[in-house]
């Protein structure tokens, strides 16, 4: 039996064609006839194309999603270990990478609304970046060594306690 006219269509679309055979009186006859140009009875058996999808491949799984944590005095570190998270993470596939992107050190008050304080910009960054640490997989502090010894300031430490808190995992790197 040859496959109907249209199936060369429909294979891109991953569908499989599969026969099935049916006595007329299972169809509606009436539409049928007109559709064939005869009359039809019930003696007449068709084979009727039944298309059924194929199963479609396993999604892609989603990346990791990993925090970047660390002093912003270090900016530049942080965005080379980003980088590297982003290209090399999980078997070299990446990693969607959240990180701070405003760094106080470096704003000048004409960078803050007049009717914000610094403390008050400070607090809100602080928020934002524990939202990012609960979307996170994975939590990585950056923690270069001043003198000798791997630095960790205050903020830093928060983020780190906030996260153990939230049961992810850490990794520190320098």
């Amino acid at each position: 039996m040859s496959q109907p006219q249209w199936a060369d269509d429909i294979e891109p679309l991953r569908e499989i064609f599969l026969t099935d055979q049916r006595p007329a009186n299972d169809f509606d006859l009436a539409g049928l006839s007109e559709m064939f140009g005869r009359p039809l009875t019930d003696q007449d058996t068709f084979t009727i194309p039944a298309v059924i999808a194929a199963p479609e491949p396993p999604p892609e799984p989603c990346p990791p999603v990993v925090c970047i944590c660390g002093s912003m005095q270090f900016e530049d570190q942080l965005r080379a270990v980003a980088a590297r998270e982003t290209l090399e993470h999980w078997g070299g596939q990446g990693a969607l990478v959240f990180m701070p992107q405003v760094n106080m050190g470096n704003m000048s008050h004409g960078n803050i609304p007049s009717h914000k304080t610094a403390n008050y910009v400070k607090n809100k960054l602080d928020r934002l970046h524990r939202f990012m640490i609960d979307l996170c997989d994975e939590v990585v502090v950056v923690c270069p060594k001043v003198k000798g010894v791997p630095y960790i300031g205050k903020s830093v430490q928060a983020e780190i306690e906030y996260a153990k808190a939230m049961g992810k995992p850490i990794r520190y790197v320098n």
